[in-house]
């Protein structure tokens, strides 16, 4: 009795050092059989896990669920809550989850969307022909080597002389596509679709060009969306690397991302386009979102002839223009951050019109604020 008034009071009890003793226990009541003290809560009773000697003090450690947890001698011993996590970034991409090696390649996948497969090599991974279309297809988790084209959904030749508006509407279509956590390396170009259809959504993945395409034929794209297709989500996307070394006076082709005209409501969240020849981004769509994007040395950051916005857009070191405006382009920019381009803007065309509201500079500004003669207002922070 005396020993447990004493420890009532605070004294220091005999019996074991604390630094022999556990830091924490715990114990099927919250109350610790009935006991109360001041300022912590004495053992009566030797049922704690590990067991104490009775009239150890332990002081409640906050947990709200049975079995409780105790601070043995001091609540400082109680465990620290684990820092809060820090917030995910958004840049982040997911990478495929596989749960089988690499296996040689040679031929196709199956159209209807097979996933969780990793290949060495393929042609047309999922080429996308008949003509009654297809609706709702997933594919995710899947790792290819090196593929001509990944998502192919294109005009077959026998198409090829007949104008787009006198081609049957939706032959071939495909309505509704989510491709997800994808690693890619292409030699023409990973996703093209040039076709009606729409509802797609391309989300976690890494897209690699091949070797420099020396044919003024080929023209490498990461994602080409052509044809009347709208609604598509681009998400946590890294298009890397498509490039051409065409003879001497010829166009240098080659884009990260591209869509064409009839293309409507497209968003680009968090995406990267990176060290292709011609355009990070080549736009010719309607209602185009560009939200937090970044262009990386191509020769022009974002080449724009449709109507958008952008929220943050960054350029990168490309070596003509971070953008290029085109005939009736109009797009309104919040923000838009900028390193080592020689000109902010070039203007391709007199009907063109961008409004960027400011400006961050990281190193010198751009030699040329404005090549050209179009509507362009610059806002705050882009003039000296």
């Amino acid at each position: 009795m005396l020993k447990l008034i004493l420890a009532a009071l605070g004294l220091a009890i005999a019996g074991p050092a604390l630094a022999q003793l556990p830091a924490t226990v715990t114990h099927p009541s919250a109350l610790v059989d009935s006991t109360p003290a001041t300022p912590g809560i004495i053992v009566n009773k030797a049922v704690t896990t590990p067991r104490l000697p009775v009239g150890t003090v332990i002081y409640p450690c906050g947990s709200m669920a049975a079995p409780f947890v105790y601070g043995v001698g001091s609540a400082e011993n109680c465990p620290r809550p684990a820092p809060a996590s820090s917030p995910v970034d958004p840049w982040a991409i997911a990478p495929p989850r596989m749960v089988t090696p690499c296996v040689a390649g040679g031929g196709n996948l199956a159209a209807t969307g097979r996933s969780g497969v990793c290949m060495d090599r393929a042609m047309e991974a999922y080429p996308f022909h008949a003509a009654a279309g297809y609706d709702n297809v997933v594919i995710h988790d899947v790792r290819l080597g090196l593929v001509r084209a990944m998502v192919y959904n294109k005009w077959q030749s026998a198409w090829s002389k007949i104008p787009v508006e006198q081609r049957p509407a939706d032959i071939g279509a495909i309505r509704g596509l989510t491709v997800e956590r994808v690693e890619a390396t292409c030699i023409k170009y990973c996703i093209t679709i040039d076709r009606v259809g729409g509802n797609y959504t391309f989300r976690d993945l890494r897209l690699r060009g091949g070797p420099p395409l020396t044919s003024t034929g080929d023209i490498p794209v990461g994602i080409q969306i052509g044809g009347t297709a709208s609604n598509i989500l681009v998400e946590r996307v890294h298009s890397s690397g498509f490039t051409t070394a065409y003879p001497p006076g010829h166009y240098a082709q080659g884009d990260s991302f591209s869509n064409e005209r009839g293309v409507s409501n497209v968003t680009y969240r968090y995406t990267i386009g990176e060290d292709s020849t011609d355009g990070c981004y080549d736009l010719k769509s309607t209602n185009t979102l560009l939200d937090n994007t970044r262009a990386i040395r191509c020769n022009y950051g974002y080449r724009l002839w449709g109507t958008g916005r952008g929220t943050t857009i960054e350029c990168v070191d490309n070596r003509l223009a971070c953008i290029w405006v085109g005939k009736n382009a109009n797009y309104t920019i919040d923000t838009l951050i900028v390193t080592g381009s020689p000109k902010l803007v070039s203007v391709g065309d007199r009907s063109a019109r961008l409004v960027v509201r400011r400006c961050i500079w990281r190193g010198p500004r751009a030699a040329v604020l404005v090549h050209g003669d179009a509507d362009v207002a610059l806002g705050e922070g882009c003039r000296p």
